[in-house]
């Protein structure tokens, strides 16, 4: 796993990570005592991983803001 540099969005941090295989990208936010983990994976003709991470991302900016502190 490679850790990327942390996102600020809506005012908290999102840790970025990807797989070796360049198929997976996953987002982490902390949610009171809890983690909030998006994945998004390709396993067949994955497009490029920094497209992947965009979707990822994408999705956490859509719904973090549903997400308890």
């Amino acid at each position: 796993m490679s850790w990327h540099d942390d996102l600020a969005v809506s005012g908290r941090i999102v840790a970025v990570s990807t797989e070796p295989d360049q198929r997976v990208c996953d987002t982490y936010v902390q949610t009171g005592s809890a983690i909030v983990v998006t994945t998004t994976h390709f396993s067949y003709k994955p497009p490029p991983i920094s497209e992947i991470c965009d979707k990822a991302i994408a999705f956490t900016r859509a719904t973090i803001d549903q997400m308890p502190e």
